[in-house]
């Protein structure tokens, strides 16, 4: 037990509650029936304030002697009962814009531009989690895998794509400086595996930037 100083309800989810107290921060999913840790980023010191930033989708955490941290909260705003209830799910993955700066060496001195993207996913249950970029012709351009945790999961992703499958395109995808083949515009799936079921989400790569 320990001293709770602060909570707050979720405007966007009403069974969503953040709690502050004299040992870190937690996390309600059903209305304060169970709790969880906020997660290891986050030190056990005591949080007195929190502020959620509604259009950003971020949570302030003022603590005691730790400073102010800042959190995005827009996927533990949609862990709703009916997508918990869902063995694996892939979150909305923001679009990417192609550049031809990817992989390469500007200047001399300074290494590679490598982009990168995030694939959050919710998991029921831990296990070994695969996930797989597929092109538009169902062909896997990339397999990833690590170490799926119950909850939310996030995973960086490269945007590139295997050697194998670059060079068996006939030219369509170019290698980079540092050896590597990325991504070319277009629609990819994104298939994580995680024991004996899945999820699927998508993945654009734009040409351009909008209104350019």
């Amino acid at each position: 037990r320990e001293p709770v100083n602060v909570i707050l309800e979720d405007p966007e989810n009403e069974d969503l509650l953040y709690v502050g107290t004299d040992h870190g921060l937690y996390v309600s999913l059903d209305r304060g029936v169970s709790f969880m840790s906020a997660g290891p980023s986050l030190p056990h010191v005591p949080v007195h304030d929190l502020k959620l930033q509604a259009r950003a989708r971020q949570l302030l955490v003022g603590t005691h002697g730790r400073s102010i941290y800042r959190a995005d909260v827009g996927h533990l705003q949609q862990l709703t009962e009916e997508l918990t209830a869902k063995q694996v799910h892939v979150f909305a993955i923001e679009p990417v814009d192609w550049s031809s700066f990817w992989g390469r060496q500007s200047v001399i001195w300074r290494e590679p531009f490598e982009p990168s993207v995030t694939v959050a996913y919710w998991a029921a249950q831990a296990g070994e989690a695969i996930v797989s970029i597929g092109d538009q012709d169902g062909a896997t351009v990339q397999t990833l895998t690590e170490n799926a945790e119950r909850g939310l999961n996030y995973i960086a992703y490269s945007l590139t794509a295997d050697a194998a499958h670059a060079e068996a395109s006939e030219g369509e995808w170019q290698i980079a400086d540092n050896g590597q083949y990325y991504l070319v515009a277009g629609e990819y799936t994104v298939d994580v595996v995680v024991g004996a079921n899945s999820g699927t989400g998508t993945l654009a790569v734009r040409s351009q930037r909008r209104g350019r």
